[in-house]
């Protein structure tokens, strides 16, 4: 064999090797995991149900976003985080309540006791909720919360004040590139009139 004949096979075997690669990355690229979250005015992402601590029963009220994988793969390991929580007076006036300080916040229906509550995979084409604040009318947990295992304390006072809340959610995962949006909701100082706002 000549060594021009070298040469050709080299770059035969050299493209083909380079056709596979580019043939798989744009086969991952395709059906890769794709987030959006989705929030709205009403049930589902508004939920009004029970608590219970201990033998009690309270009233509460949740708001919660629905993160929807539309990819054609499993998006693994999502988690999601409440951000940049502002509050707006009367007048217009904007109280930071929390900034660049995410909060993790628990799937819905998992219980708040562990870190694997943080962690959820959604396969393709389906949705997952995750609760962000809840209002409850009575017990230990009275008043505006968001849905984590631990919030920073200090945060807890901003909350008894009644206004227009805007918060920033972000869910990220090792699959899928992050998505964030943000929600505005009311709160008056009383469970029941935890309302949202719908963004344009």
């Amino acid at each position: 064999m000549q060594p021009a004949d070298f040469l050709i096979f080299f770059l035969i075997a050299l493209g083909s090797a380079l056709l596979v690669v580019a043939l798989q990355a744009l086969q991952t690229y395709l059906t890769r995991p794709r987030l959006d979250i989705v929030f709205s005015n009403k049930s589902p992402h508004v939920l009004q149900t029970v608590q219970t601590q201990g033998e009690q029963v309270f009233e509460a009220r949740f708001l919660r976003v629905s993160v929807h994988n539309r990819g054609h793969s499993v998006a693994r390991n999502c988690r999601a985080y409440v951000h940049d929580i502002i509050r707006v007076g009367p007048k217009g006036e904007e109280t930071i309540i929390l900034s660049r300080d995410p909060v993790g916040l628990c799937w819905s229906y998992e219980p708040l006791k562990d870190q694997a509550s943080y962690c959820a995979d959604i396969p393709a084409d389906f949705s997952r909720y995750v609760d962000v604040f809840y209002a409850i009318s009575g017990g230990t947990q009275k008043g505006l919360n968001i849905h984590s295992i631990k919030t920073p304390d200090r945060i807890g006072n901003f909350f008894e004040n009644s206004g227009l809340y805007r918060a920033e959610i972000t869910v990220v995962s090792e699959s899928a590139s992050p998505v964030t949006k943000q929600i505005e909701f009311i709160y008056r100082n009383d469970w029941s009139s935890l309302q949202t706002l719908l963004n344009p």
